[in-house]
């Protein structure tokens, strides 16, 4: 045994010796009342050295004293509760009328906690706490879990079995909440706790467990937060598409697999199912973007498809009901971009790797698609990840792009050129969507074992002023096999031109997962933000054993 190890142990059981305490002298305090809906609480799992699996039980005791405090008859469960399982559990055989289950990710320095709660109904919810400081994890968890955890009303009448506990029909199972705050938050609704002087003597001793410095309340509307979330989808989600491709004057939703494409109808968060066409077993899709057809009839749907080195591409249409293609193996990556309200065809090689290739306007002839006229796009911007700026703004910013690095550029038009007019320090972009083939550099040295499908840029339409959506996936560590981004979380950005630069107008609450593709859509004077993230799996290696999915909606007119 080391001697940090030795240390953590001689102090933490004083600490728990102190908990255990104050929870029994609580329990001889609850009121009758408060007996008849009782709370469970599963010891927390731990994700992290040896040395810190004691916080397993140590954060389980912290969240039933604080429900305790809140007059809630809780008690400890003996058996672990997978977190992501939560609502297939016996939720304490329909003794208890919410059952509490919490994970710990330790990060490097940094303590990541998972708390997670159903009620007797089967309603999931989920929330994130960050901690820099293992001394500060436990007092803020209690504070955490008193502000976020509502004990069962008195008046609820007894949680019943979990056999007879009512489940929706028509209704796949709502997700959990899945954003987390942002770093170092204070939650505004924690009881606040009466802090006592310590005497010299207790000073020594208390020292570490007192909070180094005040903490900060973050607003409540200081962050966006979606507005309708779909059911979970039992697919990893690669690209995002939205159109009216039936004609009946309502949009679809489109959302792609990997090797399959989906069809709604979207009524409300829920999505329901009309159409799907499924790919060959190599297949990759990475886009689809719906285009209105060249000869008057029902409107394209470009599905960019992606076989190793190779791309072959269609498009399809949907008539009576199915998915129909209409030309196939197009040798290009394609896209769908609006240029001064007028859409257009894209395309760009693709050989299985990074390098910059030029983009062309693409022409269709019959059954076939070929490029027309080379684009003055900067090489160094991909086919996604750029936008046109709407005119007349007065700077003379026409177009906007990410870099690979992702950097934001902004671009000027000078004699049938685009010049770079200005930079950004930050960097936006991040993409959990590749394909499986070696990716080399220009001294043909293989440089990742998979190539790197760019997230989109998005600016929005109207106004003088740029504004642009941006997605900012953060990776945690590159796989060791594949070396690929390991997205931690994501969230949205919403980009403003100021006199000084681009500035931050507002960003979404963090995604416990990988943004993978999102467009700004407008109806009705509604403009309104879809996004379509792969959940997070929870597990050292990213995407293991992990594949569903959710859309989230945003309203950008609040």
């Amino acid at each position: 045994m080391n001697e940090t190890y030795s240390a953590t142990m001689t102090f933490w059981p004083k600490f728990l010796l102190k908990i255990s305490l104050i929870i029994n002298s609580l329990l001889l305090s609850v009121p009758a009342w408060a007996q008849s809906s009782s709370v469970g609480v599963a010891p927390f799992a731990v994700n992290g050295p040896k040395e810190q699996q004691y916080l397993s039980g140590a954060a389980q005791d912290a969240v039933v004293g604080a429900l305790i405090k809140k007059g809630a008859s809780a008690h400890s469960i003996r058996q672990s509760l997978d977190p992501d399982a939560l609502r297939s559990v016996s939720q304490g055989k329909g003794q208890d009328s919410l059952v509490v289950a919490g994970r710990i990710n330790v990060v490097g320095q940094t303590y990541r906690v998972l708390l997670k709660w159903v009620d007797a109904n089967g309603v999931v919810n989920q929330d994130y706490l960050e901690v820099a400081d293992v001394n500060q994890l436990l007092p803020r968890l209690e504070g955490f879990a008193a502000a976020r955890l509502q004990a069962p009303s008195v008046a609820a009448s007894p949680a019943a079995p979990v056999e007879m506990a009512p489940v929706p029909v028509a209704k796949a199972e709502r997700p959990p909440k899945v954003f987390k705050p942002e770093a170092e938050p204070v939650y505004a609704s924690a009881p606040a706790v009466e802090e006592k002087k310590p005497d010299k003597q207790s000073r020594k001793s208390n020292n570490n467990m007192e909070p180094k410095v005040p903490e900060k309340v973050v607003p409540a509307d200081s962050l966006h937060d979606y507005s309708s979330v779909s059911q979970r989808l039992p697919y990893e989600v690669r690209a995002l598409g939205y159109g009216d491709i039936d004609g009946d004057g309502n949009p679809e939703v489109l959302l792609t697999g990997k090797t399959d494409l989906f069809v709604y109808r979207q009524n409300g968060g829920d999505l329901q199912e009309i159409a799907k066409f499924s790919g060959k077993k190599l297949d990759t899709f990475v886009k689809v973007d719906v285009m209105p057809a060249q000869d008057g009839g029902k409107p394209w749907i470009v599905l960019t498809n992606l076989r190793g080195t190779q791309a072959a591409s269609m498009i399809l249409r949907f008539e009576g009901g199915v998915l129909n293609p209409v030309v196939q193996e197009i040798p290009y990556q394609l896209r769908v971009v609006s240029r001064e309200g007028t859409p257009r065809l894209y395309g760009q090689t693709y050989h299985g790797d990074s390098g910059r290739y030029p983009t062309y306007e693409m022409k269709v002839s019959g059954n076939k698609i070929d490029t027309a006229d080379k684009l003055e796009i900067p090489s160094e911007i991909g086919l996604y990840n750029f936008d046109y700026l709407p005119p007349g703004n007065p700077n003379g910013f026409v177009l906007a792009g990410l870099t690979p690095m992702g950097k934001l550029k902004l671009f000027k038009e000078e004699g049938g050129k685009y010049k770079s007019a200005w930079t950004s320090r930050e960097t936006y972009g991040g993409s959990a969507n590749d394909v499986a083939v070696e990716v080399t550099n220009t001294f043909n040295e293989v440089v990742a074992d998979y190539y790197i499908v760019p997230l989109r840029l998005q600016a929005l339409p109207g106004g003088s002023t740029p504004e642009l959506i941006v997605a900012k996936n953060d990776a945690l560590l590159k796989d060791i096999l594949g070396r690929k981004p390991v997205i931690s979380d994501g969230k949205m950005v919403k980009l403003k031109w100021d006199p000084l630069g681009v500035e931050e107008a507002w960003a979404s609450k963090k995604v416990d997962g990988s943004i993978l593709d999102y467009l700004v859509t407008s109806a009705s004077g509604s403009t309104k933000l879809m996004v379509a993230v792969r959940m997070r799996d929870q597990n050292f290696f990213e995407g293991i054993g992990r594949k569903d999915s959710v859309l989230l909606v945003y309203d950008l007119n609040k």
